[in-house]
């Protein structure tokens, strides 16, 4: 159950990427999402609280693999262990998760550099 809002949007992404469903952007605005120092998409704890409150029905869901919903749930719980405990649990919690470390320095590179050097 979705108990912490948020990862509603993350949900619709991910079942219509499962189901590879066409999807555009629209060119014209027609809403613009206003920060108020309480939007939970700018609290990335809050975040992964969030989604790890979808695994309960990607589990239900059967096409998607037991591997990716673990994978997502190291991430999520990776992400609360950067921000809550000591900091040697934060130490512990970067050293258990160099892949996922590596991944986020590997698009942090490309965001910086631009996608010409993937």
């Amino acid at each position: 159950m979705l108990e912490v809002n948020g990862a509603d949007d993350l949900f619709l992404w991910i079942l219509m990427l499962l189901e590879n469903k066409k999807f555009v952007i629209n060119s014209k605005v027609v809403y613009v999402h206003r920060y108020t120092g309480n939007n939970v998409s700018s609290d990335e704890c809050k975040m992964a609280r969030s989604s790890l409150g979808l695994v309960e029905f990607l589990n239900e869901i059967p096409y998607v693999e037991d591997k990716l919903v673990k994978d997502f749930i190291r991430n999520q719980k990776f992400v609360l262990a950067r921000h809550e405990g000591s900091s040697i649990k934060k130490l512990y919690s970067y050293i258990t998760n160099l892949d996922i470390v590596c991944e986020r320095i590997y698009w942090k590179i490309r965001e910086h550099f631009g996608k010409s050097c993937a």
